[in-house]
């Protein structure tokens, strides 16, 4: 099906907008976490649990009270990804985006 020359028009102008607001595209690659970062994490976390039990049996507010910090500090290395492992980006190839346009325009896609 062949576009009229107003919808090719409409559709230029969409994909020089589109173009030229490459801030609004989310990237669908999902994120990693660090592999030893959870595990420090987890470890720390699991300390911290042991601190606040610790500070309960020993009636010991203050400590119970350090053990939930180490807790929250367990959990913040846990989930952040300052440390995240991602692959590469690949460079988008210019001409083989316009290429594909190409075909839509001319009915083939």
């Amino acid at each position: 099906m062949a576009f009229s020359d107003e919808e090719r028009r409409v559709l230029e102008e969409m994909e020089r907008q589109l173009s030229g607001t490459n801030a609004d595209v989310v990237n669908p690659s999902p994120r990693r976490s660090n592999p030893t970062l959870v595990t420090i994490g987890v470890l720390v976390l699991v300390a911290g649990v042991g601190v606040l039990l610790a500070g309960v049996v020993l009636q010991l507010p203050l400590v119970g009270v350090g053990g939930f910090g180490v807790m929250m500090v367990g959990a913040m290395l846990t989930v952040n990804r300052r440390g995240e492992v991602r692959p590469p980006a690949k460079p988008r190839s210019e001409s083989k985006l316009a290429d594909r346009w190409e075909r839509r325009l001319d009915g083939e896609i």
